[in-house]
């Protein structure tokens, strides 16, 4: 190819086109391109590192690199002085081309391309360091559907050579390679380390439990610097989130003192976004706090006022966003199901508005699936303030013609017989019986 030749021309700006000429054929021309695709990745490992106007020396030039004040990535180096960083950055979509095309090549690219990838996640310039990491994550990202074929017999049943076995390999240096820049003072770098931590957890759940402790601290930095910007703050509740779902609560417990109060914060947010995002977050760090399906011995008692008085504000207000209105309905149901049982004056306060909720058709079946959690709980809640009334809004909801409500009225009606027969009186379940005899007529019931 004449391009490969252009390529060793001293010409950046040559050089960024030959590779942005690379990334169009590999993504159109793939049948076509396949005997070059070799020739082109070793061009772009190379280009990857082009930088000739800068030296790194691996920690002492990071480290001055990180504690520069300017943070803005795109002003740094203007096009006259250095064009270098053109050439890294079309090195790094051509590899991510490469990446998200030729699945059949994953095992190779863990062997070639990962670690030259999280080798450049030092990389100087903020947008050449975005699309690195955008490369990489495509590597993830491909990893996922083979990991799920890995059950018919794929090559991700995990040996020493599998993808997933090679990139567990890597999970130490990679993230030591991401802490680096998780403390960089730009909001884009921090932003995409979140992301592709997510990525990696999804891949490799439990992958990240022996780098909790390095990674908590700039969880709490995110959350709480001033200059975070909204969207960095729901980055980092979003991977925290998947962080708290993927690894066993155990590994959470030395830190909670350090991430509940932030995320309390957060819920507090004038942001909606940021509000929704830390509800879901706040539900993990109930489960975490108090697992219900293993034994803890996690004192948890000292954080569960804060945790319900924060979410109660969100439960009562009327004026405010959907998203976060059904989050915080959801939120409150974990929080009964996991600690009602050192709520007992509370239950009088928010089950009553758990029933306006029920009955209010926008919010009703979010509430039926939130008071399925709590009636299935093993500590038994006392659900007496608002049973009566409630079973009453249930049994009319069965001759409502929406199918979800009705699967969920059923599913709730089905806990409550099994675990609170005992008070249940005979008008309530007459009420629900009227109800039963046409539902399976009902379409789709």
């Amino acid at each position: 190819m004449f391009m490969v030749e252009y390529c060793k021309v001293e010409d950046d700006e040559l050089r960024e086109y030959c590779l942005q000429g690379f990334e169009s054929l590999v993504r159109r021309c793939p049948k076509e391109i396949s005997p070059h695709v070799p020739t082109i990745v070793r061009i772009c490992l190379e280009y990857l590192c082009y930088d000739p106007n800068y030296n790194y020396d691996d920690e002492d030039e990071i480290m001055m690199d990180l504690d520069r004040g300017d943070t803005d990535g795109e002003e740094e180096y203007s096009d006259d002085d250095d064009m270098s960083w053109k050439v890294r950055r079309a090195s790094a979509k051509c590899l991510e081309a490469v990446v998200a095309t030729r699945h059949e090549m994953l095992t190779e690219f863990y062997r070639a391309i990962s670690p030259a990838l999280i080798a450049r996640f030092k990389e100087r310039e903020e947008n050449v360091k975005v699309d690195i990491f955008h490369a990489y994550m495509a590597l993830l990202r491909q990893t996922r559907p083979a990991m799920q074929a890995g059950g018919d017999g794929g090559d991700m049943v995990e040996g020493d050579e599998s993808p997933l076995a090679l990139l567990r390999s890597q999970v130490e240096p990679l993230v030591k390679a991401l802490h680096r820049q998780l403390r960089d003072k730009g909001l884009r770098a921090r932003q995409g380390c979140f992301t592709l931590l997510q990525e990696l957890v999804v891949v490799l759940p439990g992958a990240l439990a022996d780098h909790v402790p390095m990674l908590v601290p700039c969880v709490q930095f995110s959350l709480s610097d001033k200059n975070s910007s909204s969207n960095m703050k729901i980055d980092t509740l979003a991977f925290l989130n998947c962080l708290l779902i993927h690894h066993n609560p155990v590994v959470f417990h030395a830190h909670i003192g350090n991430l509940i109060p932030p995320v309390i914060s957060a819920v507090g947010d004038s942001f909606y976004k940021i509000t929704s995002e830390a509800l879901l977050v706040l539900q993990q760090l109930v489960k975490v706090i108090r697992p219900l399906d293993q034994e803890s011995t996690f004192l948890f008692d000292p954080y569960v006022h804060d945790i319900y008085e924060c979410t109660l504000v969100k439960l009562k207000a009327a004026d405010i966003d959907q998203e976060v209105k059904e989050r915080a309905i959801a939120c409150m149901g974990q929080i009964l199901c996991h600690l009602g049982d050192r709520l007992q004056v509370e239950l009088r306060v928010c089950l009553p508005i758990f029933l306006d909720r029920l009955r209010n058709e926008i919010t009703r079946l979010t509430t039926v699936k939130a008071l399925t959690k709590v009636a299935g709980s093993p500590l038994r809640i006392d659900l007496s303030p608002i049973l009566v009334d409630c079973i009453q809004v249930l049994a009319s909801f069965l001759r409502k013609n929406q199918r979800a409500l009705k699967l969920a009225t059923l599913t709730l009606l089905d806990s409550l017989v099994k675990n609170y027969s005992m008070n249940l009186s005979a008008d309530m379940i007459s009420a629900v019986m009227k109800e039963l005899p046409p539902l399976p007529s009902s379409r789709g019931i």
